[in-house]
C-alpha cells in the first residue's frame, strides 16, 4: 500500500519534470532563434556528432555501429550489400525514430549531385541526398521552380519521396507528381530505373526506405513563379461554411487553429496564388520577422495564440498581434518556413467530406485536456503516385497538431489518433503515430498487399527495417 506522502512526492516530481522540459525547450528555441537572427542557420537538422546520429528536435537517437557518407554509387552499392541492418538518413527531419539503426547508417549528406539539367524540357536528375533548399536554388538558376512544396526545405529528396511529401494545392498536391523516374538499390546492392506504371515506383514512394535505398531522383519541374501570399485572421464559422469557395478561389490554402482555446471563434489562413506581380522589397526581411513572431507566440506565449482565437477577428487587438499581411515571393520560397522551435507533430489525411466534422472533434479534445497545439489543415486532390500515404486514393484534408516539446503529447495525441482513425484517417509516417501493420492493412487494403509483396522481393531478409518500420509495416 502506497503512503499519502509517497504520492504526493511523484506528483512533484512529476511537476519538476515538467518545468524541466519546459526550461530546456526554450533554451534550445531560443539557440536556435537566436542563430537565424546571427547568422540566417538555425541548427534545426538532423545531426551525426560524438559517434550518435539525432534527428532534427533530438527527440531520438543511436550510436551506430557504422556510419558512411558515400560519395559514388559503387561505394553506396557496397555498403548496402554488405549491411546487416541499415537505415539512411537526410536533413533528419522527422518526428519519430524510423531513421535509426544500431547496426548501419547511411547519410547521403555527400551524395547530393545534380546529375542533369534541361531547361527546355523542364527536367532535372538528382542524387538524392541533395537538400531541398539547394534543388530549388538550382532550379530557379535556371527560370525552374516545382508547383507544390511542403512546410520547410531541409529535408533531403530522398526523405521526401520516402514520406510522400504533400503540400496544400487546389490543382496539385504532391512532390510524386513531379517524379520522372528513381533509381533505386536493393538489399544486394543490385540496382533498378523504375517509372510510373512499374509497381515497384509507387511503393517505394511513401515506403519510408523499406523498399529499397533510393540514389538518384528525375523530377519534372516548372517555369518559375511568383506567388501572392496573403494571411489573415478569419472568422471560423463562416469560412469553413465557404471552404469550397475559399479552395476554389485560391491555388493553395492552408487553415491555422489554436488548439486549447475555450471557443476558437477565429483561425488564421494562409492563402496563395500565382501572380505576375514583382516580388515585394525586402520580401526576405518581412518574411523572417513574421515567422518569428510566430515562433515567440507558439514557444512561450501560448495563452496569447488561444486568447487570439477566442476574439472576433476584427478585434483591434487581434489587428495588432496577428495582423493580415500579403506579399509577394518567389514561388521557391513561397510555402516554407524556418523552424524555430522543437516541437512534436502527429498528422493523418481524412476524407475531405468528412474534415470539419474532424477538425471539431480533435479542438473539442485539446480544449477538454486544456492542451495548446497549433492545429493545420491543408488540402489535396486525389493526386498521389505512391501506395502508402496520408492522401492516397482520395481527396483529402490533412490534420496536423504542432505541438510545443514543452507539453507531454503522448496521452493526448493517442486521443486524437482516436477520432482521426474513427473519420477513416491514414498516417503520416514521417510523423508521430501508434499505427501497426494491422491497422495499415485495415486501412489501406489491396494497396498494403501489394506494398508488402513489393518490399519482400526488395528485401526479403528485412535489412531495410527497424523497430518502428517493422512495426507500422510488418514484417
Amino acid at each position: 500500500m502506497k503512503r499519502p506522502d509517497m504520492e504526493t512526492d511523484g506528483v512533484f516530481e512529476a511537476f519538476l519534470g515538467r518545468v524541466k522540459d519546459r526550461l530546456e525547450t526554450g533554451w534550445l528555441d531560443l539557440v536556435h532563434g537566436g542563430l537565424y537572427v546571427a547568422q540566417g542557420a538555425p541548427d534545426h537538422e538532423g545531426h551525426y556528432r560524438d559517434g550518435v546520429w539525432r534527428n532534427w528536435t533530438d527527440s531520438y537517437g543511436v550510436r551506430p555501429a557504422a556510419y558512411h557518407l558515400p560519395a559514388t554509387e559503387a561505394d553506396l552499392r557496397e555498403i548496402v550489400a554488405k549491411a546487416v541492418k541499415l537505415r539512411v538518413v537526410g536533413g533528419g527531419h522527422t518526428f519519430n525514430d524510423s531513421p535509426l539503426s544500431d547496426d548501419t547508417i547511411i547519410s547521403l549528406d555527400d551524395y547530393d549531385s545534380v546529375l542533369r539539367i534541361d531547361p527546355d524540357a523542364g527536367t532535372i536528375r538528382v542524387q538524392a541526398g541533395i537538400r531541398l533548399r539547394d534543388l530549388n536554388r538550382v532550379l530557379r538558376d535556371h527560370g525552374l521552380g516545382l508547383p507544390v512544396l511542403g512546410s520547410t526545405d531541409a529535408q533531403s529528396i530522398a526523405g521526401l519521396v520516402a514520406t510522400d511529401l504533400h503540400g496544400t494545392g487546389r490543382d496539385h498536391g504532391f512532390l510524386s507528381e513531379q517524379i520522372l523516374a528513381l533509381r533505386v538499390i536493393a538489399h544486394d546492392g543490385t540496382v533498378r530505373d523504375v517509372r510510373p506504371g512499374d509497381p515497384l515506383f509507387h511503393a517505394v514512394i511513401g515506403g519510408l526506405g523499406t523498399c529499397g535505398v533510393v540514389a538518384e531522383v528525375e523530377l519534372q519541374a516548372v517555369q518559375a513563379f511568383n506567388l501572392e501570399k496573403s494571411t489573415r485572421m478569419m472568422d471560423r464559422a463562416a469560412t469553413e461554411d465557404e471552404v469550397d469557395a475559399v479552395l476554389q478561389a485560391n491555388d493553395h490554402v492552408s487553415f491555422y487553429y489554436i488548439g486549447g482555446a475555450d471557443e476558437g471563434e477565429s483561425f488564421r489562413m494562409h492563402c496563395w496564388r500565382h501572380t505576375d506581380a514583382a516580388v515585394t522589397p525586402d520580401w526576405e526581411k518581412i518574411k523572417t520577422r513574421a515567422e518569428l513572431a510566430d515562433f515567440a507566440i507558439s514557444a512561450f506565449l501560448p495563452g496569447i495564440a488561444a486568447a487570439l482565437a477566442d476574439m472576433d477577428e476584427d478585434a483591434w487587438l487581434s489587428d495588432v498581434l496577428a495582423p493580415d499581411q500579403r506579399l509577394v515571393l518567389p514561388g521557391s520560397h513561397g510555402f516554407g518556413r524556418k523552424l524555430f522551435y522543437r516541437h512534436d507533430e502527429i498528422e493523418f489525411g481524412v476524407p475531405f467530406p468528412a474534415w470539419r466534422a474532424c477538425v471539431a472533434e480533435i479542438l473539442a479534445l485539446l480544449r477538454a485536456r486544456s492542451f495548446f497545439s497549433v492545429v493545420e489543415v491543408r488540402f489535396t486532390p486525389d493526386a498521389s503516385r505512391a501506395l502508402l500515404g496520408p492522401g492516397v486514393g482520395r481527396r483529402t484534408a490533412y490534420i496536423e497538431l504542432a505541438t510545443p516539446m514543452s507539453q507531454q503529447t503522448d496521452a493526448v495525441y493517442a486521443e486524437a489518433e482516436d477520432i482521426l482513425r474513427a473519420y477513416g484517417g491514414q498516417p503520416h509516417l514521417g510523423k508521430k503515430t501508434t499505427f501497426t501493420a494491422g491497422e495499415m492493412r485495415e486501412t489501406y487494403g489491396e494497396r498494403y498487399v501489394t506494398f508488402a509483396r513489393l518490399r519482400g522481393e526488395q528485401d526479403p531478409g528485412g535489412k531495410f527495417l527497424n523497430a518502428f518500420t517493422e512495426r507500422v509495416l510488418g514484417t
